[in-house]
């Protein structure tokens, strides 16, 4: 679906205020430059006068003296009657004509008056409008750091009961046929000769190797991250979601990772991502969430090991899973979240991000970057709910003082809320449909101590309806959160996760918060254990990421350098090199080329 240009945000609307207020500083400006003009054309108009009433004062000075003059002749001749008769006559007529000049002056300078209190009262009127707009701005700034910019889950979504056709969870399983459309989820390389990464296909051809093993399920370890981990975790995830710069580690699975049962609750959905059908056995649905141990490993005692061998040394084989293997472990599989312990994980999570996608687009996506709505709160219609909104958009980083000029969340559209909310119904209704039919041996698996909840969440959703979202009609005045994944080559923005692990974990958050019995979400010590799996993942991503982005032709290199007529013939010196390096960099071209 074409969507429209671009929604507007909080850190646009910022700008736009901005913009107002420069834009009325700068007419009051010029009021005040053309009121001063004014009021120095009306001095010069006032001192005009004053010289024009000075002047009459002459002519009139002046007639009064030609009168006496003629009065003092004895007997004037009728020539110099004549004469002194003109004089008067051109005198009265200057008087009359400065007069007139001095009446014209008046009105021009009544003219002006008006015109002045006119330009005054704009002046006013442009001085109240820009306090309102400063008190707006300030108004949105407030809001926006409280937590209360953005609209509740309740102001946008509601919880409807429906009952299921059947087979939806069907639906949501990758169909691969052909290899070549399951390819590169990870950033290809330009050249045949790069190794790309496919972590997707290795996953899946060895989950259904029955010669390959499982890896022990604890293999999490509280690793203490060296210096370059930091920098390969921070190269990968520059920003969290939202586009805030890096605050902390946390980084959130998708999939539930650590050694809390709940990641066993999961194995359908790590199925499903890789084309797995929910028809495999157990020991696959295993290895395709942890990942497996290579044959040759298998064989040194990576299952159970020799009598020779140590327990620990025992262990450490169990656990050496072959490397680009497990959906636990993949970048696609984590997000930089903030508080995500108690927002997206935990028994109480308060977070739902859900694609703006169909659900035929997120079964098609191959590490494109995409849109997605987030929401905060319970969707039930109750003050408490809006309230408790603001604090977990305060909590997770979403009313940060930095989003104030930062473009990347916008004001999601209505049709963009439409196509998420479809999308996590559809989600819904499909996980509810894969908890109704999971087997005995897949309930085995959420056995706690004595009680197994994944067996009690199976009875509920095959005998009650299913709780969804449909949208709240009208929707309310506050904007829905947008937030903008990037693709391969948007290396300063947070790459994308795969939409099907992103919604699915909203749709088992949608149903915990309506209440439902569904699959248990991530533990909130889960993510504190750092695993070297999910080191060596990030790793792996972030080198195919440069090798995919690395220059492979002397113009693309010259291009890439600013030089936009590409690489010049006449530089010699650099044609008699076999590679050329850029600082540190050995970019490995072929002088041939």
């Amino acid at each position: 679906m074409m969507l429209e240009s671009p929604p507007k945000g909080i850190a646009s609307k910022m700008a736009l205020l901005k913009n107002q207020i420069t834009t009325l500083e700068g007419r009051i400006t010029t009021l005040e430059h053309e009121i001063t003009t004014l009021e120095d054309e009306i001095t010069t108009l006032e001192d005009e006068i004053t010289n024009h009433e000075s002047h009459i004062v002459n002519v009139e000075k002046q007639l009064e003296d030609t009168k006496q003059c003629g009065n003092n002749v004895a007997i004037p001749t009728t020539e110099k009657l004549l004469e002194y008769f003109q004089e008067r006559e051109r005198l009265r007529n200057q008087k009359d004509k400065i007069s007139m000049q001095q009446k014209k002056l008046f009105l021009e300078k009544e003219k002006m008056f008006r015109e002045k209190e006119k330009k005054s009262r704009e002046q006013k009127k442009l001085f109240r409008e820009k306090e309102s707009v400063i008190q707006r701005q300030k108004e949105l700034e407030t809001g926006f750091l409280r937590g209360e910019y953005y609209a509740c889950t309740s102001e946008v979504w509601k919880i409807e009961e429906v009952t299921r056709e059947g087979n939806e969870w069907q639906s949501f399983v990758r169909s691969f046929q052909d290899d070549d459309k399951f390819d590169y989820r990870y950033p290809k390389a330009k050249s045949d000769k790069d190794y790309t990464p496919d972590p997707y296909n290795a996953t899946k051809n060895g989950a259904l190797n029955s010669k390959c093993a499982v890896p022990n399920s604890g293999t999490a370890t509280n690793t203490s991250f060296s210096q370059n981990n930091i920098s390969a975790r921070d190269a990968v995830w520059p920003t969290d979601v939202f586009g805030n710069k890096i605050e902390s580690q946390e980084i959130a699975h998708l999939l539930p990772a650590g050694k809390a049962v709940s990641h066993k609750h999961w194995l359908n959905v790590a199925a499903a991502v890789l084309g797995i059908p929910s028809t495999a056995t157990v020991d696959v649905k295993k290895k395709a969430a942890r990942g497996f141990i290579p044959e040759e490993e298998k064989h040194a005692g990576g299952t159970g090991g020799t009598k020779s061998e140590t327990d620990s040394e025992s262990k450490e084989k169990k656990c050496r899973r072959m490397q680009e293997t497990g959906v636990i472990h993949f970048v696609t599989n984590k997000i930089r979240f903030a508080n995500q312990k108690n927002r997206l994980d935990g028994k109480t999570p308060t977070v739902l991000i859900v694609p703006v996608m169909t659900l035929d687009g997120a079964k098609k996506w191959r590490g494109e970057g995409y849109t997605a709505i987030c929401l905060a709160g319970y969707p039930k219609t109750n003050p408490v709910s809006i309230m408790d909104a603001s604090a977990v958009y305060l909590d997770i980083k979403l009313a940060s003082k930095s989003l104030l000029d930062n473009t990347h969340p916008r004001d999601a559209k209505r049709e963009e809320v439409d196509i998420a909310c479809d999308f996590l119904r559809a989600a819904v209704l499909a996980l509810h449909d894969m908890i109704a039919n999971l087997s005995q041996d897949e309930l085995n698996l959420g056995m706690v101590r004595k009680d197994n909840p994944l067996q009690e969440a199976s009875e509920e959703a095959r005998n009650l309806l299913c709780k969804v979202p449909v949208p709240v009609e009208p929707l309310g005045e506050k904007p829905a959160c947008l937030i903008t994944f990037g693709g391969h080559d948007d290396v300063d923005m947070h790459p994308a996760p795969d939409p099907l692990l992103l919604v699915l974990k909203a749709a088992n958050i949608f149903g915990i918060m309506a209440k439902m019995k569904m699959l248990a979400n991530g533990s909130s010590d889960d993510d504190s254990d750092i695993s070297m799996g999910d080191i060596m993942e990030e790793e792996a991503f972030l080198e195919a990421r440069e090798r995919a982005l690395r220059p492979q032709t002397w113009e693309d290199l010259a291009r890439g350098l600013g030089q936009p007529n590409g690489y010049v013939e006449s530089t010699n010196c650099l044609k008699q090199t076999s590679c050329w390096s850029y600082g540190d960099y050995d970019f490995g071209l072929d002088s041939s080329q």
